[in-house]
């Protein structure tokens, strides 16, 4: 018997009673997740996304319920070059055009009539350029956007925009806002920037970029009204509670907790909780918070430095020696730290043997190394 085709199957989904349910949770996209979008789980432009809707398509079942996690207005919008590229490119075989077309001619519905696409931009054909870059993603086509906005190569970028407008417009205008923020021109850019989100409002790298063009321009007026217009949309837009707890200092401790809760694992937000608490003077919640922010990434070599001092700073030698030891096989600067404590609170004996064994130091240096970092510390300690 033969196995169903794909297209079969996405007919036999979004054609069921739970279609609405389906096409709510419809995930076929990398590029949505590297993009950060609001309550969209598809990008709807890459050959990904593409050849899914022209499968639902082609079986009559593109709909309201089927296609609630992509951009339905962008896909009617493009559909003609949309269905061109994937004509002309039919790169990704798990939609062949084969299929699609004899979907079709099966529900007896039309496909839009290929047209004559404009020819790729130079740079997209410059496999040294490129760099493992496939332009069809997002993400990608990000990284050769900066590239070239660091070589100030501006016709580059803009021979790029000219060609994607047609596929994707909302990173178009993106594109163009970081072209006039590379030049200078800060109001063209927040104007550009402006009407990317208007186009995308779910796009929260857009919204994210905005904002920091509105604080670069001190608008912090506009800057706060964005963050609070995200928040409303998505409550778990964690980076959107870090802008709150620079926009308002007065709510930061609870902005920033909110933003710990839906993104345990940053460790650029744990940082921040962590100094918070210590700029308040709340070592032992500083201290909390960095051990369990090491929980979860116990290489994090810059939290483990700042435990150890903390621990240092409560005469908690021991912890201290222990919250080095996690990192020390994997940072030099860390068995340096550690042979250091273990010069000053440890037998003189054990702290030898590991500036011999794991700083390959020879016995003599390893001496003259301890008693260097015991008088030091006598020093600094007759001082204070």
């Amino acid at each position: 018997m033969e196995a169903p085709r794909r297209i079969d199957k996405v007919e036999y989904i979004m054609s069921h009673k739970f279609a609405a349910l389906a096409g709510k949770n419809l995930f076929v996209c990398n590029s949505c997740q590297h993009e950060g979008f609001t309550g969209l789980m598809n990008c709807t432009i890459c050959d990904k996304c593409v050849g899914t809707l022209f499968e639902m398509y082609a079986s009559g079942v593109l709909n309201d319920n089927s296609t609630q996690s992509f951009n339905r207005k962008l896909f009617d919008n493009n559909l003609q070059n949309l269905w061109s590229e994937l004509i002309a490119e039919n790169r990704h075989h798990a939609h062949p055009i084969k299929d699609i077309s004899e979907q079709a001619d099966k529900h007896n519905i039309s496909l839009p009539e290929p047209c004559v696409l404009p020819p790729e931009p130079k740079i997209y054909q410059d496999a040294s350029a490129l760099d493992n870059i496939c332009p069809d993603w997002r993400a990608d086509r990000n990284r050769l956007v900066n590239s070239l906005l660091a070589a100030k190569r501006f016709a580059d970028i803009d021979e790029i925009c000219s060609y994607e407008k047609k596929f994707d417009p909302g990173w178009t205008m993106f594109a163009f806002a970081k072209k006039e923020e590379a030049q200078g021109r800060i109001d063209k850019a927040i104007a550009q920037a402006k009407m990317a989100l208007e186009h995308e409002p779910y796009a929260t790298k857009t919204r994210e970029y905005l904002i920091s063009l509105f604080l670069k321009n001190n608008q912090e007026s506009e800057a706060q009204k964005l963050v609070a217009e995200g928040l409303a949309a998505d409550r778990f837009w964690g980076r959107g509670y870090l802008h709150l707890a620079e926009l308002r200092p007065e709510a930061k401790l609870e902005s920033l907790k909110k933003a710990a809760n839906i993104m345990p694992h940053s460790l650029a937000l744990r940082g921040a909780l962590a100094n918070y608490y210590i700029e308040g003077g709340q070592i032992a919640e500083a201290i909390a918070e960095l051990e369990n922010a090491l929980e979860y990434v116990p290489d994090w070599k810059e939290g483990a430095f700042g435990l150890a001092l903390l621990y240092e700073q409560n005469a908690d030698f021991e912890r201290a020696i222990k919250a080095l030891a996690g990192i020390a096989e994997i940072d030099a600067q860390a068995r340096l730290a550690l042979f250091r404590l273990l010069c000053l609170h440890r037998p003189k004996g054990e702290a030898l043997a590991y500036g011999t064994k794991k700083l390959g130091y020879a016995q003599s240096t390893a001496v003259r190394e301890r008693s260097r970092i015991i008088t030091e510390a006598h020093e600094a300690k007759a001082k204070a």
